[in-house]
């Protein structure tokens, strides 16, 4: 497959980017460019089908030096060894193109066993997101885990939307992926199909944990999106109990050996 597939259409309008394989471990978006792209007819403006991180694909690993998906930031934000690695180069390769495009659609899927399919937008992206598959809505990323490429694009007065297809080899999650880019770019205007909206509930991310010391575990294996009360132990970071500050949503739990290295995200729900 090549990295970069332009497509246009006959009549002018706009201009969108999907992304696959930012990590290199979440084959789903991959498979769909595979299922989607030799039938694919855009009967109006331009898009382009970028392959986001293909040495850590070739490697079958989530990344080969850094973690791209927090490289589209300035170099000052980052520390010098990733300022000079393969992800900080490649996102501002891939910057060149989310430049040229008004909306972004990143293809992701979750390690965590059993995760459903949702999207990540913030409000300028909801009326898109709504018609993609799953059913919920999580916005709050672009806050606190800033230099993604859903929030380059936000932070360039685009729009920037991920879809999370679920589990990484849960063989559905290439299904969503294709009906996530079917359902963008007929919102976008690219394709005369049709898609119902969806009713989502909303969430929004308020924290994001990053561990103070080498060695992080969660008392549970924690589901995406599974209730945890407030005061409830989430998990122990080297000895200190870490407890949740009010009745949340947790996801993306993961343990760590690592210090400074992000073990989990909490949520709430958006009334």
């Amino acid at each position: 497959m090549d990295e970069i597939t332009m497509i246009q259409g006959l009549i002018r309008g706009p201009t969108s980017i999907i992304l696959a394989g930012v990590h290199g471990d979440e084959p789903c978006g991959i498979e769909a460019f595979e299922a989607v792209l030799p039938l694919l007819r855009i009967q109006a403006g331009t898009v382009y089908f970028i392959v986001g991180n293909p040495l850590a694909l070739k490697q079958r690993k989530r990344f080969a030096d850094f973690n791209l998906n927090r490289a589209f930031r300035s170099p000052g934000s980052l520390r010098p060894e990733d300022v000079v690695s393969y992800e900080y180069s490649r996102a501002q390769f891939l910057m060149t193109y989310l430049d040229k495009a008004t909306a972004l659609l990143d293809i992701h899927s979750s390690m965590t066993p059993g995760s459903i399919p949702f999207v990540i937008c913030e409000n300028n992206g909801v009326g898109i997101a709504s018609y993609l598959p799953g059913d919920l809505i999580v916005t709050g990323f672009d806050t606190v885990s800033p230099g993604g490429t859903d929030e380059y694009m936000n932070r360039h007065n685009r729009i920037g939307i991920c879809i999370e297809c679920g589990q990484h080899l849960d063989p559905h999650a290439s299904t969503v992926a294709v009906s996530a880019i079917h359902a963008f770019l007929a919102r976008r205007g690219h394709t005369m199909r049709t898609f119902p909206q969806i009713h989502k509930q909303r969430i929004k991310v308020f924290e994001m944990y990053r561990t103070k010391t080498d060695v992080f575990e969660h008392l549970y294996r924690w589901n995406d999106f599974a209730a945890v009360p407030k005061g409830a132990i989430i998990g122990i970071d080297g000895t200190e109990e870490i407890r949740a500050p009010k009745d949340s949503f947790i996801l993306f739990a993961r343990d760590r050996s690592q210090v400074g290295t992000e073990a989990f995200l909490l949520a709430e729900s958006v009334i």
